[in-house]
């Protein structure tokens, strides 16, 4: 039997009288069993394929791989000249309404809509903020960011995003580029020893923001009514709220990588777009009921897929 694994000589004629006895077998069995016979014969005929054509089989790999860091590269391209090109819009639009209605029409708190927008504003600001947090292990650095994003906003967010693209490396790129992106670069886990503490704190605190989200809205729209009119729809409501729609793009890059299918990817995006921060809440919510008792806080971040891979350049961030 092992010299049918041998590539040379008349060894891997030994296929031919188990194909024969195969194809006997299977015009007097049951449909099921024949069907089994024939997966088998199939699996023979492949593996002798293989050994009658070594390179085959291996120039097909390669060519997969070829072809998977090309996509990689488009990917990295693409999303670099997106978030460049919502920071440029969001920092134009920004000077626009502030520099014609003034600083302190767009903090109007009066307001009953720009106050669901901003508090719609500020909890996927948050999610982005807390990735960025942990994504610099410098705390000085991370110190001076937190303030520059509270108080700018997308066009910040979009540019750190689009700057983390910039910093990666060829093997990076096409590899897996969102995940290196979003991956903090050392290996340390700051975060393992409590983790379990973490999550429960976590929990209450997205819980809670989507509690204020949905009770404000709920709130204003019953004594405010609809939201489209003259009187709400002003410029400093517009930038606001583009400002939400931006920021709500980083988070769907992000959701679109997290789900293996693309009907839920949609769903969820679909969401965010419909309820907001609402949505972000929920969504985050249920990454945290995923995590299992001895992964960090962090790999909410990431697939399975990744976090389990066996290849070495994302083995190095395993302990993310």
């Amino acid at each position: 039997m092992l010299n049918v694994l041998k590539p040379e000589g008349p060894s891997v004629s030994l296929f031919n009288p188990y194909s024969s006895l195969l194809a006997r077998l299977c015009r007097l069995l049951s449909p099921k069993k024949k069907h089994r016979l024939q997966e088998l014969h199939r699996h023979l005929i492949a593996i002798r394929h293989s050994i009658e054509h070594p390179s085959t089989s291996s120039e097909t790999s390669k060519s997969d791989t070829d072809v998977g860091a090309i996509m990689a590269a488009a990917v990295v391209v693409t999303l670099k000249t997106l978030f460049i090109l919502l920071a440029l819009t969001m920092t134009a639009l920004a000077v626009w309404a502030i520099g014609t209605h003034g600083l302190a029409a767009c903090v109007d708190l009066t307001s009953g809509w720009l106050v669901v927008t901003l508090i719609n504003f500020y909890i996927n600001l948050g999610v982005i903020l807390a990735w960025i947090v942990y994504k610099e292990s410098s705390w000085i650095k991370a110190a001076v960011l937190i303030p520059v994003v509270l108080f700018a906003g997308s066009p910040i967010t979009s540019a750190y995003v689009a700057l983390q693209f910039f910093k990666l490396s060829p093997e990076e790129s096409s590899k897996d580029p969102l995940y290196f992106v979003l991956v903090r670069h050392q290996k340390k886990d700051d975060m393992g020893y409590k983790r379990g503490h973490s999550v429960l704190i976590a929990k209450i605190i997205i819980s809670s923001l989507g509690c204020l989200m949905l009770g404000t809205f709920i709130y204003v729209l019953i004594v405010d009514r609809s939201p489209f009119n003259a009187s709400v729809l002003s410029r400093c409501m517009m930038a606001t709220t583009t400002d939400v729609y931006f920021c709500i793009v980083t988070i769907a890059v992000w959701i679109a990588y997290k789900e293996s299918s693309w009907i839920s990817a949609f769903f969820w995006i679909l969401s965010l777009l419909c309820f907001g921060g609402i949505a972000t809440c929920v969504y985050i919510l249920r990454e945290f009921f995923y995590l299992s008792p001895q992964q960090p806080l962090s790999a909410i971040l990431f697939t399975n897929k990744d976090l389990l891979s066996s290849d070495p350049l994302l083995m190095a961030h395993t302990n993310v």
